[in-house]
């Protein structure tokens, strides 16, 4: 349905388009086409869409560059809005993909979860620290896992954040003192360190992702056919 250089992304009523090019102006009049495409669809079968809900982000290197240089896209007749962030399917994306966004809302979802842990752990003194430490990894480990594949490639400090809270949960379980080390309260809960956990849950996903969609294993042999020019790293770079 959608015009060449350009890809629908779509699950139950999300819908997304996106297109890559150097030119900015480029990109956008190929975006036009497939939105006009749509149009006709959606007039033709009398399924109403929300000009108003549908923002458009510029992802780029250079966002204050580019900023004064936004192209106008139009979806019937009303033109669309441009956004610094956007969510897609629970997943927070910001024009640089830096992840933080992402971040802060894994931290804000996985905090009120772990303050309940906390408060578990220090109100019952004869509470089982295998059983809260399976009940951390029943709770706030799929917050972590939800967005994996996509934000597996943050950087150390975005990292960090999560690790932290991790962190904390074990100390509370525990009930270990502030000095300890890292390595050590890892140790003794038997929990990896969560960006190891991590890469290794959206290795899995990725696995299962290839074994039911062809186009999976498409976007991995492009990926490799560019990966030696690529400067900065990708999910791929962990995950395969």
């Amino acid at each position: 349905m959608l015009q060449l250089h350009c890809h629908p992304s779509q699950f139950a009523d999300d819908t997304g388009i996106y297109g890559s090019g150097e030119d900015a102006q480029m990109v956008a009049n190929n975006v036009q086409k497939s939105l006009n495409v749509m149009e006709k669809w959606c007039t033709k079968w009398r399924i109403n869409l929300c000009p108003s809900k549908t923002k458009v982000i510029l992802f780029t290197k250079c966002y204050t560059k580019h900023k004064s240089l936004m192209p106008t896209l139009h979806l019937f007749h009303e033109q669309l809005t441009f956004v610094e962030e956007a969510t897609f399917l629970g997943v927070k994306f910001n024009s640089s993909l830096t992840w933080e966004p992402q971040v802060r809302q894994l931290i804000a979802k996985a905090q009120p979860r772990l303050n309940l842990l906390r408060a578990m752990a220090a109100y019952s003194n004869n509470s089982n620290p295998n059983l809260l430490l399976q009940l951390y990894k029943a709770i706030v480990h799929p917050i972590f896992e939800y967005s994996s594949i996509a934000h597996v490639n943050a950087k150390d400090c975005h990292q960090n954040k999560l690790q932290c809270l991790q962190n904390a949960a074990i100390h509370s379980v525990l009930k270990t003192p502030s000095y300890i080390s890292i390595k050590l309260l890892h140790d003794a809960s038997g929990l990896p360190m969560l960006h190891e956990h991590i890469i290794n849950f959206a290795k899995k996903r990725l696995k299962s992702m290839k074994e039911t969609s062809p186009l999976i294993q498409e976007i991995i042999d492009q990926f490799k056919s560019v990966s030696h020019i690529n400067i900065w790293k990708s999910p791929l770079d962990f995950l395969i």
